[in-house]
């Protein structure tokens, strides 16, 4: 599972190489006579971060909160796993019991 710190870094990482890309792209507009992309090294680190944020903190609000029924229904069987109220030989034998074919 990858952290929202760690997909900012990774977006991050490759900022530099979209400003590689457009330099590439305007450098063909150059050879072509056309007009080149105007956009700076900082709009496209800040336009990265900002999405980059925005994943994280909706990928971290999704990951932590259960929407779907199934879900609802799994988190208190971990609960009681993080509890020590359950083991896992105990969870893993009652899901084997109920899918036998």
């Amino acid at each position: 599972m990858i952290t929202k710190e760690e997909l900012i870094a990774k977006i991050n990482a490759v900022a530099p190489l979209l400003v590689t890309f457009i330099g590439c792209i305007n450098a063909f507009l150059t050879i072509k006579g056309l007009p080149c992309i105007q956009v700076g090294d900082e709009a496209i680190t800040l336009c990265i971060s900002s999405i980059a944020t925005v994943v994280g903190e909706v990928w971290g609000w999704w990951r932590n909160n259960n929407f779907t029924k199934k879900a609802q229904v799994a988190q208190p069987v971990l609960n009681l796993l993080k509890e020590d109220k359950i083991t896992t030989q105990q969870v893993e034998a009652f899901v084997d019991e109920n899918t036998a074919e």
